[in-house]
This record gives structure tokens, sequence and C-alpha cells, in this order.
């Protein structure tokens, strides 16, 4: 039962939620996640996918511009992980889980497009919502993987998610660094 009003509180916050953001935001989370950096928080990898690499450590930044915005599927996807380390205790197996998210989805969204079906993930569309991903360009200082300070330009690219920070005991919309390029 938990499961379910959990899922319906998720659903409801993404349709209700918008990206009012926008580039503004990703801008705040790209420099937050290099602060966090710079001072040794801990709080740095809250900012970050846990694909994406990061950096070891910046001394200083400078936000040349925005290169890319591109618009985006809002999908909503479910994982195997999410599955065998959250709810596997409510459902037999990952199939089940998934046919209770198709079917909560359906319930809140209406119809919906499936992206990917597969034994790894599951990825389900509305077929109308998008959101947008930026590219900034920045100017950093940062250490290289022997400690020595370089300057290069990164490319940071963020893409929109919904995130938990500063203790909060919500999601909220927002962005996380989902790639680092360094020129």
């Amino acid at each position: 039962m938990k499961q379910l009003v959990f899922g319906l509180i998720l659903l409801l916050c993404l349709v209700g939620c918008s990206s009012a953001q926008g580039e503004g935001g990703a801008r705040g989370t790209a420099e937050d996640y290099m602060d966090a950096v710079k001072s040794g928080s801990d709080e740095a990898s809250d900012y970050i996918d846990w694909e994406a690499e990061g950096f070891i450590d910046v001394f200083d930044y400078e936000y040349l511009e925005t290169i890319d915005e591109t618009e985006i599927q809002d999908t909503q996807v479910y994982s195997y992980d999410l599955w065998h380390d959250v709810y596997a205790e409510d459902y037999a197996t990952f199939d089940d889980f998934k046919e209770f998210e198709k079917e909560l989805f359906h319930n809140v969204k209406g119809d919906y497009e499936i992206i990917q079906d597969n034994q790894e993930t599951l990825e389900l569309w509305d077929g109308k919502s998008y959101k947008t991903k930026y590219t900034l360009l920045y100017n950093v200082e940062i250490a290289n993987e022997f400690g020595e300070k370089i300057y290069k330009k990164a490319e940071i690219t963020l893409s929109p998610d919904l995130v938990m920070r500063d203790g909060d005991d919500e999601f909220v919309e927002g962005f996380v660094v989902s790639d680092i390029y360094l020129r």
C-alpha cells in the first residue's frame, strides 16, 4: 500500500510540476555542483547523475554561454534495480511491478506509449510532454588525475529530473549534471 501511495504522489508531482526553472535552474545546478566540489562537500554527488564522470577538484569557474537547448520526451523510467532495491517485497517479479506502473501511469496520465520494455527497463511517455536539456559552456580551473591545476573549457550538460536536496524530504523538479565534456 505504501508503494501505491508513493507511486501516486510521484506521478502527481510529475503531472503538476512545471519546468519553470529553465536555463537559470540548469545554470544554478551546474554552479552549485562546482561549488560543492570546490568545498569538498559530500553533497556534490546530489547534483550529478551516478553514471556521469565528475570533476576531481574545482578551483574556479566562469560561465561563458549556453551552447545547446534540446527538447526531449518527458518520460517515466522504471528500472530493474529500482524494483529490486525498493519494491521487490511488494511485487513478486519485475514484470508484476511493470504492469502495476503501466496501470498507474494510465490512470494518472491517460493513454501512453511504451518507449522501452525489456528485462532491465520500462520507459513510458504520455505522447505529448517534453522537457528541456541544457548544455552550458564554462571556463574551469580544475585538478587533473595527478592533482595538477589545469585550465579547460567544460561543456556541462544538465538534464531535468526529480531531485531531493538540502535535507528536503520531497522530490522536486530540478536538474542533474548528466555529462561533462572537457575541450
